[in-house]
């Protein structure tokens, strides 16, 4: 198990993932790309 430290830098860097996507599917929807498959 990570320690507190860990802990804390490892949901940091969930957080931050999870913004990313966010935004990547917002742009997606704006642009009406339907599939994960385009975006690359």
């Amino acid at each position: 198990m990570p320690d507190a430290v860990q802990a804390s830098v490892l949901e940091r860097t969930l957080r931050t993932v999870n913004d990313a996507a966010n935004w990547v599917s917002e742009v997606a929807f704006e642009h009406g790309v339907p599939r994960e498959y385009e975006l690359r």
